[in-house]
C-alpha cells in the first residue's frame, strides 16, 4: 500500500512502481469511483509505449522531387512576396544562443 500527499491543486503522484505494474503512462485515462469512505482508481485505457521509429512514414509527399535549397527561408520570403502570400515568420536567435 502506498501513501501519497495531495497538492494545492488536488494533484497526487502515483508511485513509479505502481505506474509500471499497471501500465499507467502520461495520457492514460483513470476512472475514480467514490465508495462510502474510499476512492477506487480504475485504469480505463493504457497507452502502448512507442519509439521514434513508429512515426516514420506517417507523413508522405507525392509531388515532384524537391532539393534542400527549395526549403531555404531566404529564398522563400521573396518568392512569397511575389506571389502575394504572407511570408513565413522568422524569429532570429539571440547572439548569446549561437555556438562559437
Amino acid at each position: 500500500m502506498a501513501t501519497v500527499i495531495v497538492g494545492k491543486k488536488g494533484r497526487i503522484t502515483i508511485p513509479a512502481d505502481l505506474r509500471r505494474r499497471r501500465g499507467i503512462a502520461p495520457g492514460c485515462q483513470l476512472e475514480l469511483v467514490h465508495e462510502a469512505t474510499t476512492i477506487r482508481v480504475f485504469v480505463n485505457r493504457t497507452i502502448a509505449p512507442t519509439v521514434h521509429a513508429d512515426g516514420y512514414g506517417m507523413l508522405t509527399y507525392s509531388g515532384p522531387a524537391r532539393c534542400l535549397a527549395q526549403f531555404d527561408i531566404a529564398a522563400a520570403v521573396p518568392a512569397a512576396a511575389r506571389s502575394g502570400v504572407s511570408p513565413p515568420v522568422v524569429v532570429p536567435r539571440r547572439a548569446s544562443a549561437r555556438r562559437k
